[in-house]
């Protein structure tokens, strides 16, 4: 599988790490607060960003149709924001 890393804080250095040692690859790793590289290639988007960048990372990724695992917190209050943007671009 084809990871992008979105935020390398602790928690994305512990994923690229594990995620190497089950013979995953990390294909890009974002260590700023947009995403703003091509992700085409990737599988899974993996966010670890700040709260205030979450939001629009995740909308990035589907634009790109690009399945995302978020474990950032505190952008919970734009939730119903999120799933209708996902509704809307046919993202899952």
């Amino acid at each position: 599988m084809n990871i992008v890393i979105i935020g390398y804080g602790n928690m994305g250095r512990e994923i690229e790490k594990i995620s190497i040692s089950r013979g995953h690859k990390i294909s890009k790793i974002i260590d700023h607060d947009t995403i703003d590289k091509n992700i085409d290639e990737c599988d899974v988007a993996i966010i670890f960003s700040t709260p205030e960048s979450a939001v629009l990372n995740i909308m990035k990724c589907f634009e790109k149709k690009l399945p995302v695992v978020c474990g950032t917190t505190g952008w919970l209050n734009d939730i119903e924001k999120i799933k209708k943007y996902c509704e809307t671009n046919n993202s899952t």
